[in-house]
């Protein structure tokens, strides 16, 4: 079923383009076309999807969404331009349904190897004479190597300050507990594996880990 084919009409209080100018300056002046459009969005696209993965519950769609708003941000940066006759809607529609398949792939390989809810990320001591910031510094250098995700990486750090899912939500661009949650899931499961594929790093990564 193509999404163009549904019924519903959604009747534009923007235009594509003042959305994707809002996309791409993401300022405060455009959070109310953001927020306009990415409920009409998800309202549009849920009509389709809902019916390909019938599996997913509430927050699972929460994590998908919030995963498609920031993929459809990165490529607005990048300069998206639609195609003649292609509506943002359509597109939107288009991001989520991959973003569904990566979901429900991740949630696949989670199930397969689980690893401790409570792995946790600390802060080392790396060197005494480094002051906070370049220790802040060298972890996020290091996370990004390894989890390969700056939107993840924002998460583990947050979490690993102590604050709550909801208050990450806050600090971040994620939109719902559920996705900041599938974030940190996702970004403890790269750094694992990376401890058991290189335990030659052991002793410089379990300065970053702990168990708790």
């Amino acid at each position: 079923m193509n999404p163009d084919s549904i019924s519903q009409k959604v009747s534009p209080a923007y235009t594509d383009e003042q959305v994707l100018e809002a996309l791409r300056r993401s300022n405060d002046s455009g959070q109310l076309i953001l927020k306009w459009f990415f409920a009409v969005a998800r309202d549009y696209a849920q009509q389709y999807l809902f019916r390909q993965f019938p599996g997913l519950g509430p927050m699972e769609w929460d994590v998908v969404f919030s995963n498609t708003h920031l993929r459809l941000l990165t490529r607005a940066r990048k300069g998206l331009e639609l195609n003649e006759g292609t509506q943002l809607t359509t597109y939107y529609t288009g991001v989520a349904k991959f973003a569904t398949m990566d979901y429900i792939q991740d949630r696949k390989k989670s199930e397969s190897s689980p690893i401790d809810e409570y792995v946790r990320i600390e802060y080392p001591a790396l060197e005494e004479e480094m002051d906070r910031k370049g220790r802040t510094t060298r972890i996020r250098e290091w996370l990004q190597k390894v989890v390969g995700n700056t939107e993840q990486v924002e998460v583990l750090l947050w979490h690993a300050r102590g604050y709550s899912f909801r208050e990450i939500v806050e600090k971040t661009g994620y939109e719902s507990e559920g996705a900041c949650r599938n974030a940190n899931m996702k970004g403890r499961n790269k750094i694992t594996k990376h401890l058991l594929d290189h335990p030659e790093s052991r002793i410089y990564i379990e300065k970053l880990l702990k168990n708790g």
